[in-house]
């Protein structure tokens, strides 16, 4: 149906998960790499106190910044522990496209972004699955209410689907303390569509 679904597994001591997010093709990510995977595993394998092993390609970039970023998470939550990563280094990724977008969840703060911004920005993705409380028929209307804001602001839509709550939230019952590596999770899991996505 012109979509592209990526999954991973993710096992942890006593448990595993699969990981997925759906994106319209012409957008998402059809190589092998496993960089937005990783950036959902780090915090993951963290808070449980585990080591992680990746087994897929990963940025160079991003396994560079990866203890930076674990110095960070740790500092943020003591209680977190930095986990050694084996990850091997991937190829370059597929192109990325030459635009910036911003998600658009239809809030105050996503929609004053996108309309305070809306010369430089070209894309607007709605992610659907980070408000677990809404269900099928909500989140579609969500999107759909969402779609005709971007086009108001004359942004091209891209509608994302994502389970990442599934794993994070018992982990990291509060989302605030997950939004971050959930939206990286979806900004890099559509790479064709800006090489900068924002959020304020």
């Amino acid at each position: 149906d012109g979509q592209v679904e990526r999954r991973a597994s993710i096992r942890w001591d006593g448990g595993e998960g699969e990981l997925r997010s759906v994106a319209p093709e012409a957008w998402a990510d059809t190589t092998d790499d496993a960089t937005a995977f990783l950036a959902v595993a780090v915090p993951l394998a963290m808070r449980r106190g585990e080591d992680l092993e990746v087994r897929g390609p990963v940025s160079p970039r991003f396994l560079g910044a990866l203890e930076t970023l674990q110095e960070c998470y740790r500092q943020w939550s003591p209680g977190m522990r930095v986990a050694t990563v084996v990850a091997a280094p991937g190829d370059a990724r597929a192109a990325v496209g030459d635009g910036r977008g911003v998600f658009l969840s239809r809030g105050v703060d996503s929609l004053f972004a996108a309309a305070r911004d809306g010369d430089g920005l070209t894309a607007a993705v709605h992610v659907v699955g980070l408000e677990p409380r809404h269900d099928a028929r909500v989140s579609d209307r969500e999107a759909e209410l969402a779609g005709r804001a971007a086009a108001d602001l004359g942004l091209m839509s891209v509608r994302v689907r994502t389970n990442v709550r599934e794993l994070s939230d018992p982990v990291f019952p509060n989302w605030e303390d997950f939004v971050a590596p959930g939206l990286a999770f979806c900004a890099v899991s559509e790479p064709s569509v800006p090489t900068t996505i924002e959020r304020n």
